[in-house]
């Protein structure tokens, strides 16, 4: 006899274009989720962008990632007082409990995401 099991899989990195969306996929979400504010033309959203995207996919789940282009979604990063890029946010149980500007070490970046986790 054959079992046939059904997994869904989270998508760990998304983008976000507007309120809606953020209110859906970030505020209301179960697992803590890092909002990485970005413009394509900034040289260090460029260096963080792969990097917090690589930890995020190497932490099984328990922490997703948001991307949201400034250029695009301008009013939601006013709305979270983002003043440069990259900007990272973070939101568990739908409250900002952390945030960071510029780009950042490895280590720091790791110490970041645990804290977030453990909270």
């Amino acid at each position: 006899m054959f079992s046939f099991q059904r997994k869904v899989k989270i998508q760990n990195v998304f983008v976000v274009e507007n309120f809606e969306d953020f209110n859906e996929k970030v505020v209301n979400s179960p697992i803590p989720v890092l909002v990485d504010f970005y413009a394509d033309w900034c040289g260090p959203c460029q260096l963080l962008g792969p990097r917090i995207e690589a930890k995020v996919n190497g932490n099984n789940g328990m922490v997703l990632l948001a991307k949201v282009n400034v250029d695009y979604a301008g009013d939601l990063a006013m709305d979270y007082d983002v003043k440069v890029v990259p900007t990272v946010l973070a939101f568990k149980d739908g409250n900002l409990v952390g945030r960071f500007e510029g780009d950042h070490p490895d280590d720091y970046l790791n110490d970041f995401i645990a804290d977030i986790i453990e909270k």
